[in-house]
């Protein structure tokens, strides 16, 4: 200012003042403003919840109308069944409802007798057709039973099997009724091993599942069961030698290999060089244990049988008739027999051709036992 005119400071002079006058007006407005402060604030508080509120409205709005355009479209009232509501109303029943409830739940009425033997002798005259076109096992040709719509097909101490037809069609599979398996034994106590409920569903579902596909179904029929039959033989076989070991023999008898399906190998004479009184002899001397060797065999699964070796080998010994008629102990005991024959009879041509003195014979016999089963 100094270096300024007077008129220019007298200018400067009066803005100044004007501006300072401005900014205290402004001050005096605000302190004034300050003093009524809280009720603005109170209006602006109700303002923004009352644009809040307008936001929920809205929302609420477009929600229900999105409910109205998308969801309640299908969810209307049906329309009321008048007609059920007469007939209950009227008739006291409803009969109206769908066919396949009847036909599923109410089962239909029986044939009268005139009809059901009607059907069951034309289905024996298919049966009979469908047989003399089939291939048929040797066992099934001189078994079977055409009775009551069905065919039965027997072999003894084997299984029992029950087929029928559901039509004339030669293309149709043959059904499966009934499987009994007949496996057992009579002549022991250990009467025959059943299997187990499941493990003859398993079965009856398989043989059924075969009867489908194979080209030959009888035969495949046949030749399932009577392979199971022999391994169940087998099985049983295998169980009764333990059970006459644990309870009769002892070690005596023994179980010495054991395939199931396979082979069954007993042996029976079983010594011990501690218990016999001539001990100055070897093992292989004194040892007198015989070896029964039961294997299934056969040149096809039709003709499947039993196979039995001796060791030693015995002559005339009819003990397989007692390995098929599923008796261990009348096995054994005819094993026995005929070896304890063939000793005696090889003792008695050693008596009548030697001549010893009274003290050899026990030596003699020996030499002349280890001479025999060496062989």
């Amino acid at each position: 200012l100094p270096k300024k005119s007077d008129m220019e400071r007298k200018i400067e002079l009066v803005e100044y003042a004007r501006t300072t006058r401005l900014l205290f007006i402004r001050l005096l407005a605000l302190v004034k403003w300050a003093s009524s402060a809280g009720n603005l604030t109170k209006c602006d508080e109700v303002s923004r919840a009352l644009e809040q509120r307008s936001l929920i409205y809205v929302d609420a709005a477009d929600q229900l109308m999105t409910l109205a355009r998308t969801t309640l479209v299908n969810a209307s009232l049906p329309n009321f069944s008048l007609a059920g509501a007469i007939d209950v109303l009227t008739l006291g029943k409803y009969p109206r409802l769908p066919t396949c409830i009847h036909d599923n739940i109410v089962s239909l009425p029986p044939l009268p007798r005139e009809e059901s033997l009607r059907v069951c002798t034309e289905l024996e005259h298919v049966i009979q057709q469908r047989l003399a076109i089939t291939a048929l096992p040797q066992k099934f040709l001189t078994s079977s039973k055409i009775a009551n719509g069905q065919v039965q097909f027997t072999v003894p101490f084997e299984f029992e099997v029950h087929l029928t037809v559901l039509g004339d069609d030669p293309m149709l599979p043959w059904r499966l009724l009934k499987l009994d398996i007949l496996v057992g034994s009579k002549h022991t106590s250990m009467m025959e091993t059943s299997i187990h409920p499941q493990q003859k569903d398993y079965l009856h579902k398989l043989l059924q599942s075969r009867l489908f596909t194979d080209q030959s179904p009888l035969l495949d029929l046949y030749n399932t069961l009577h392979t199971f039959c022999m391994a169940l033989k087998l099985e049983l076989l295998h169980l009764q030698v333990q059970l006459f070991s644990s309870q009769v023999a002892g070690d005596h008898v023994k179980v010495e290999e054991y395939f199931p399906g396979k082979l069954l190998r007993i042996g029976y004479w079983r010594h011990d060089t501690s218990q016999h009184y001539l001990s100055n002899f070897t093992m292989e001397q004194l040892s007198m244990t015989g070896k029964i060797l039961i294997t299934i065999g056969g040149t096809s699964s039709c003709d499947l049988s039993f196979v039995l070796e001796h060791t030693p080998a015995l002559a005339d010994c009819d003990a397989c008739e007692a390995c098929e008629m599923l008796d261990v102990r009348l096995m054994i005991d005819k094993c026995v027999n005929t070896r304890s024959k063939m000793i005696l009879q090889d003792l008695l041509m050693l008596f009548k051709n030697t001549v010893f003195e009274p003290h050899d014979w026990t030596r003699l016999i020996l030499r002349k036992h280890n001479q025999l089963y060496k062989s």
